[in-house]
C-alpha cells in the first residue's frame, strides 16, 4: 500500500528524523546519529533525547526546502528504499513515566514516544520497533489542546512495530459526568464533532496517521493497552493496522450499556484509502479524479487486521470505519442526517479481517469495505455493519474554457519548470491548475461475511445497499439474536448449521437452515424478501399429512415471503414416496416453487394447512433403463435401509439428488460389490497356469524303454526327453543324432510367467484388465521306468482395475502348493496332481458422483483347492509328434466373508462366496525339430485347444451396507463357458548337462475375453 504524502507544513523538522522518548536522568546519552539505532531506556523516564538518522538529513534537497517542484523532486518517482533503516527503542521491566499534563509541552509530536519523518522518501522512509516491558501513563483533562497519546506513528513511517509486554495507558478525565446531548457537529465545508463547542480530540495509548503505511501491534500475554473514558481508545488510527493480542486491549469504561457516541473505544481504525487522482498532480496536493456523477474513486484500501487469540482480552468497541470516528459519534448523538461531509484526508473505505478465538466485550461497528469476522471465542456485543455511502470534500481541480484544460492558478511552475500561466488562462498542467473543494461520495467493497462458532452475546444489524454481499454462517447455540437486513437491496444470505433458536431473521434473500431446529420466538420472525430462497436438508424419515416428519432443517415460527419464493431442499437421508416434512409452523406467502432436480424424487411445497410443508414422489430404481441386476439390487438395499446410521443415509440421498439416469446408473455400478468375476477368474487361470507347467514337466519326462515314439536327438529306443522338442527319426539327413544319454533320476525345474488379462463388459457388468506375474518351480524324481512323482510351489501376484471406474481394484497374492505324478506306457500316459492355495485379496472401491466421494477398502482371504487329471496319446508323423490330449480340472474357491472400511458410508458388508469350477480340455501339442546337434537341440512347440466350463463360476456376492441396509444379493454374469486356447514355444537343450530353457507364449481367448502370457522355463537334471 502506498504512503499518503504529507504536506511540509505539518512536519516539525524536514532535514532529520525525529524520534523521541525519554532516557533515565542521570544516565550517559545514547549514540543516536547513525540509522538503525538502538535506544534502551530503564529506571524512571525524565528526560527528551532526539535520535536523528543521518540517511534523512542526506536526502533533503540541495536547495534546503522540502516543496515538490520538478527541479526539487522530494518524491522521486523510483519509489522508496526498498531497505529503509530501523529505529528501535526497548523499555525494560523497570522503565516508568507517568505524565499528566493538558497541553503539548513535554511530548514530542503529541506524544510521549513519537515517530515523525521528513518527507525526504529516499531513503527516509524508516521503519521503528518500539519494545515495551515497562510502564508508560497519559493523563489529561482537555479537549482544547487537541490529540494526546503515549506512542505516536506520524507522517512517512514504513513500519511501526510495537511489541508490549508491560503497560501503555492513557486516561480523558475531561467529561466528567458526560452528557450526549451536548455532542453537536459543526457547521462548514467539512463536519466535526464538538462538545460544549470545543473540537473533540481522542486520546489514546496508540496513534497512527495514513501516512504511515504499516502498524504493527504484538500485545502478549502479560501485556496492557488501555484508555479510560470517552473519546479515549487503546489504538486509533489510519495506518493498515495489525494487531495481534494475547493480553488485554480496554477501553476501561465500556459497559454493556455504552453506545457508540461515549466513545468507549478499545480500537478505532478509520479511513486512510487512496483515490484516483489527476496524472501529474502535487503529491503533496493532488488534486482527484471527479467521474460523470460527480463521484471520487477508490484506487487502494486499508485494513485493520485484529487476531485475538484465546487468552487476548479486548474490552470495548472495535471500530472499522470510512470516516472520522469522532464526527460519526457527535452526528449520531445530535440526530445529523448523513452522511456528514468529511476531510478527503481523513475519509476512505477500511477493511477489516478480525479472528477471535478469546473474550471481545464490546461492539463491533464496521463500514462499507470488505469484512471477514471469525468468531470461535466470545463477542458479549452486537455487530453493526454501515454499507451506505460516505462523503468527503476534495480538491477537484477548476477546468478551463477549452475542454481538456485546467483554469491556472498563476502561481508556481509547470512540469518542465516554467513559469504557470497568468491566473484563469487555460493550462493542460494539473500543477498550474487552480482548485475548488467539492463534496463528492464514496463506498467500498460492500462485502461483509461472519462465521460464527463461538458465543456473540447481541444482535447483527446490516445497513445493507445495492450490490452489497453479505454472508452469515452461524454455527451451533452460541448466538440467539436478532439477525437484520435492514433495507433488503444486498445479496443477504444466512445460514444456520445447529442454531436452536433466534429472536428474528429480517430481509434475507437466502435462507439455509441445513439440519437446524429453530426456534424463531422475536414478534417480526423470519422476513424474506422477495425471490427469496429457503433452503433445508431432509435428513431422516419422512412422516404423512397427518403427522409430518420433522427430520428437516425446520423453523418453528412464522415465515413471510415478500412475494415469490422457493423452497430448495438437501437430501442427506433416504426418501421414501408419499413422505411429507414440515419446514416451518406456520407460513404467509404466494405459491411456492420448489427447486430440486432430480431423477428419482420430486417434491411440491403444500401451505394449505398453513404450515410449509413438502411432500415427496419418488420413482423406483427399477424403471431406469440399462441399469444392471447387480447395480439395482444395490441401490434396492441402500434405498431399504431405516436404521439412524447417518452416513447411509447421507449416501441415500446424494443417490436420490442426480439429476439423470445416467447419474444414477453410474452411481450404481459404483455402490454395488464387485460382481465382474476377477476375484474368482484370475485365481482359476492362475492355478490352470501352474498346471499347465507341471503338465508340461510331466510329459517332457516321461519315460519308457519301449517308447513307440522316440526323440528327435536319440536314437529309437530312448525315452522321450521334451513336450516341446520334436520326436523324430535320427535317421534324417539335416539331423545329427547325440550319443544316448540316460533318463535323469530327479530334476529341478522353475518357470517365470507373466500374464495380461483383459475381460471386456458382460450383461451390463463392467469387466477387468490387468497383470499377474509370478513363478513356479518343481522337483520330482523317477520311481521306476513308469512312473515319476513331485512337487512344486507357485507364487503369482495380480492386480486387476475396473474398466470403467478408475480406481477400484482388485489385488491377490496367490501361494500354491501343488503334488503331481506321471504314469507312462509306450503309446500313452496319465498325468493327474492336486493343489491348494492361499489367495490374499485387497479391493479397493473409489465412489465418486455428484455430491459424494468415498474410498471403500477392504481385504480377506480365499482358499482354492484344485485337482487335475490329463490323459494323452503321443504320435509320430515323421520328425514330428504330435500328441492329442483330453484332461479335466476341479476347482473350488471359498472366500471369507469381511466388511470394507470407509470414511463416509460406502462400505459393504460381504458374506462368504463358494464357487465350483469343472473345467475340461481337449486338444493337440505338437513338436517339431528345427536344428539338433550332438550337443544341443533347438525346436518349437505348438498347443491347440478347446477348454469348457461345466460349473456355475459367476460371481453372486450376498452383501448389504456396512452402516445398516436390506441385505442384497448382487449376481455378476456368467463368464465364458468355451474358450480357446493356443500357445507356442522355442526350446533350447543341452544334451550332456541334461539342461534345458524355453520362452513361449500362450493365450486363452473367448468373444469378450483375453488372456495372454509369456513363459520363461528352465530345467536341470541330475
Amino acid at each position: 500500500m502506498n504512503l499518503k504524502k504529507r504536506n511540509r507544513s505539518e512536519v516539525a523538522a524536514a532535514s532529520f528524523v525525529l524520534l523521541s522518548t525519554w532516557i533515565v536522568a542521570g544516565e550517559a546519552k545514547a549514540d543516536c546519529t547513525t540509522p538503525g539505532v538502538t535506544v534502551t531506556c530503564s529506571g524512571t523516564i525524565s528526560t527528551a533525547i532526539t535520535v536523528y538518522d543521518a540517511a534523512a538529513a542526506a536526502a533533503t534537497p540541495s536547495n534546503g526546502g522540502n516543496s515538490y517542484t520538478p527541479a526539487n523532486p522530494a518524491f522521486p518517482t523510483t519509489g522508496y528504499d526498498p531497505k529503509p533503516p530501523t529505529t528501535s527503542i526497548t523499555l525494560d521491566a523497570t522503565a516508568v513515566r507517568n505524565l499528566t499534563t493538558n497541553t503539548q509541552t513535554g511530548l514530542a509530536d503529541r506524544g510521549m514516544i513519537a515517530a515523525n519523518f521528513s518527507n525526504a522518501e529516499d531513503p527516509a522512509v524508516n521503519n521503528v520497533v518500539i519494545n515495551n516491558a515497562g510502564w508508560l501513563g497519559l493523563t489529561t483533562s482537555q479537549l482544547s489542546a487537541g490529540r494526546l497519546h503515549v506512542i505516536v506513528a506520524d507522517s512517512q513511517v514504513n513500519k511501526f512495530t510495537v511489541n508490549n509486554a508491560g503497560t501503555l495507558a492513557a486516561t480523558q478525565n475531561f467529561f466528567g459526568t458526560f452528557d450526549p446531548t451536548r455532542l453537536t457537529v459543526s457547521v462548514g465545508t467539512t463536519a466535526s464533532g464538538r462538545y460544549d463547542g470545543t473540537n473533540l480530540a481522542i486520546i489514546s495509548a496508540l496513534y497512527s496517521d495514513d501516512n504511515t503505511n504499516s502498524f504493527v501491534v504484538n500485545n502478549r500475554a502479560n501485556g496492557t493497552i488501555s484508555a479510560t473514558g470517552h473519546f479515549a481508545a487503546a489504538y486509533y488510527g489510519r495506518a493498515d493496522t495489525t494487531i495481534t493480542n494475547s493480553g488485554t486491549i480496554a477501553n476501561t469504561s465500556w459497559t454493556a450499556a455504552s453506545r457508540f457516541h461515549d466513545g468507549h473505544w478499545a480500537i478505532g481504525a478509520f479511513a486512510g484509502a487512496e483515490f484516483e487522482t489527476l496524472p501529474g498532480s502535487n503529491p503533496d496536493t493532488p488534486l482527484y479524479k471527479f467521474d460523470s456523477n460527480g463521484n471520487v474513486t477508490v484506487a487502494e484500501t486499508k485494513a485493520l487486521t485484529l487476531t485475538n487469540t484465546a487468552s487476548g482480552v479486548i474490552k470495548g468497541d472495535i471500530l472499522a470505519l470510512d470516516t472520522n470516528p469522532l464526527t460519526t459519534a457527535a452526528g449520531l448523538a445530535a440526530g445529523s442526517t448523513f452522511p456528514l461531509t468529511s476531510s478527503g484526508s481523513n475519509s476512505g473505505p477500511r477493511d477489516s479481517v478480525i479472528a477471535n478465538a478469546g473474550l471481545i466485550q464490546g461492539n463491533l461497528y464496521l463500514g462499507s469495505g470488505e469484512h471477514d469476522i471469525t468468531n470461535s471465542g466470545t463477542i458479549s456485543g452486537s455487530i453493526a455493519v454501515d454499507q451506505s455511502a460516505s462523503r468527503g470534500s476534495f480538491a477537484k481541480a477548476v477546468d478551463g474554457t477549452v475542454s481538456g484544460t485546467y483554469r491556472s492558478s498563476g502561481t508556481g511552475t509547470d512540469a518542465s519548470g516554467n513559469a504557470c500561466p497568468t491566473a484563469g488562462a487555460n493550462t493542460s498542467d494539473p500543477l498550474c491548475a487552480s482548485s475548488t473543494n467539492q463534496a463528492a461520495t464514496f463506498f467500498g467493497a460492500r462485502s461483509f461475511n461472519l462465521v460464527n462458532t463461538g458465543a456473540l452475546g447481541g444482535d447483527i444489524v446490516i445497513n445493507d445497499q445495492d450490490g452489497a454481499t453479505n454472508n452469515i454462517l452461524l454455527k451451533g447455540n452460541g448466538f440467539s439474536g436478532n439477525v437484520v437486513a435492514q433495507n433488503g437491496l444486498g445479496a443477504n444470505s444466512l445460514t444456520l448449521d445447529g442454531v436452536t433458536s433466534l429472536a428474528s431473521i429480517i430481509n434475507f434473500g437466502t435462507l439455509d437452515l441445513m439440519k437446524s431446529q429453530v426456534s424463531v420466538g422475536g414478534v417480526a420472525g423470519v422476513q424474506l424478501v422477495d425471490g427469496a430462497v429457503l433452503r433445508t436438508t431432509i435428513f431422516g424419515a419422512g412422516g404423512t399429512a397427518a403427522a409430518p416428519s420433522t427430520k428437516i432443517g425446520n423453523i418453528t415460527g412464522t415465515v413471510t415471503f415478500a412475494g415469490a419464493g422457493t423452497v430448495a431442499p438437501t437430501l442427506q437421508g433416504i426418501v421414501r414416496n408419499g413422505d411429507v416434512y414440515r419446514v416451518a409452523t406456520a407460513v404467509s406467502a404466494t405459491p411456492l416453487a420448489v427447486d430440486f432436480a432430480s431423477a428419482l424424487v420430486g417434491f411440491t411445497a403444500d401451505t394449505s394447512t398453513g404450515a410449509l410443508l413438502l411432500n415427496a414422489s419418488v420413482r423406483s430404481p427399477a424403471t431406469i433403463a440399462g441399469i444392471s441386476p447387480s447395480s439395482l439390487a444395490a441401490l434396492n438395499g441402500l434405498f431399504a435401509s431405516t436404521g439412524g446410521n447417518a452416513q447411509v443415509q447421507a449416501l441415500g440421498g446424494a443417490v436420490q439428488s442426480l439429476g439423470t439416469d445416467r447419474e444414477v446408473r453410474n452411481a450404481a455400478d459404483q455402490l454395488r460389490p464387485f460382481v465382474n468375476g476377477a476375484e474368482v477368474q484370475v485365481p482359476l487361470g492362475t492355478a490352470a497356469l501352474f498346471q499347465n507347467q507341471i503338465d508340461n514337466r510331466l510329459t517332457a519326462a516321461a519315460t519308457s524303454p519301449n517308447a513307440r515314439v522316440a526323440s528327435a536327438f536319440a536314437s529309437e529306443s530312448d525315452p522321450l526327453t521334451s513336450m516341446l522338442m520334436a520326436y523324430g527319426v535320427t535317421k534324417a539327413p539335416p539331423l545329427k543324432a547325440p550319443a544316448v544319454v540316460p533318463e535323469p533320476q530327479r530334476t529341478v525345474w522353475g518357470t517365470l510367467i507373466g500374464t495380461n488379462v483383459s475381460q471386456h463388459d458382460v450383461a451390463g457388468v463392467a469387466g477387468y484388465s490387468g497383470n499377474t506375474g509370478g513363478l513356479v518351480a518343481g522337483i520330482d524324481q523317477r520311481i521306476d521306468g513308469a512312473f515319476r512323482v513331485g512337487a512344486a510351489f507357485g507364487y503369482a501376484t495380480s492386480s486387476m482395475d475396473d474398466r470403467t471406474a478408475p480406481g477400484d481394484a482388485v489385488g491377490m497374492q496367490h501361494y500354491q502348493g501343488t503334488v503331481y505324478g506321471a504314469y507312462v506306457q509306450p503309446s500313452w500316459y496319465v498325468n493327474g496332481s492336486a493343489g491348494i492355495a492361499l489367495v490374499d485379496y485387497t479391493t479397493t472401491r473409489r465412489i465418486n458422483f455428484a455430491g459424494f466421494t468415498d474410498t471403500a477398502s477392504g481385504s480377506h482371504k480365499g482358499w482354492l483347492t484344485v485337482v487335475r487329471g490329463e490323459f494323452g496319446v503321443p504320435v509320430k508323423l515323421g520328425e514330428t509328434v504330435l500328441t492329442p490330449f483330453a484332461g479335466v480340472t476341479y476347482g473350488r474357491l471359498d472366500q471369507q466373508a469381511y466388511t470394507e472400511t470407509s470414511a463416509a458410508g460406502a462400505a459393504l458388508a460381504i458374506a462368504k462366496q463358494t464357487t465350483n469350477s469343472v473345467r475340461s480340455n481337449l486338444g493337440l501339442r505338437s513338436t517339431v525339430p528345427l536344428l539338433v546337434t550332438s550337443t544341443y537341440g533347438f525346436g518349437l512347440e505348438t498347443l491347440t485347444a478347446w477348454r469348457h466350463e461345466f460349473g456355475n463360476t459367476a460371481q453372486n456376492v450376498t452383501a448389504s451396507f456396512a452402516g445398516g441396509g436390506a441385505s442384497f444379493v448382487a449376481a455378476g454374469p456368467s463368464p465364458e463357458r468355451n474358450l480357446a486356447e493356443l500357445g507356442a514355444a522355442l526350446k533350447l537343450v543341452a544334451f550332456g548337462e541334461r539342461q534345458s530353457i524355453s520362452l513361449g507364449y500362450n493365450a486363452v481367448i473367448g468373444n469378450q475375453y483375453l488372456e495372454q502370457s509369456a513363459v520363461l522355463k528352465v530345467r536341470a537334471a541330475f
